[in-house]
């Protein structure tokens, strides 16, 4: 079973689901249900390796790495400031 196929197989086992009766309708329903968990970990799992920047090669994440710019630039903000006179 390909991850691509997921929206398909929930599509044709809620079918079947509809078109059973008593466990057999259970059991598709279950089955439903597990394909619907595999699919949203699947989206969830692609969405927090973009969070972690992907594939780049930095120990960082998205997070960190955009914290560490940050406070350099704040740093030289809080200089530039400081050698004005106005702070």
């Amino acid at each position: 079973m390909s991850i691509a196929n997921l929206p398909e197989l929930i599509e044709e086992f809620e079918s079947n689901c509809r078109t059973s009766e008593g466990v057999a309708a259970a059991a598709w329903g279950v089955a439903v249900a597990i394909l619907a968990l595999a699919d949203a970990q699947e989206r969830t799992a692609t969405w927090l390796k973009w969070l972690g920047n992907g594939d780049a090669a930095t120990p960082m994440g998205a997070i960190e790495a955009l914290g560490a710019v940050l406070k350099e630039e704040l740093g030289s903000i809080a200089s530039s400031i400081s050698e004005s006179g106005l702070g």
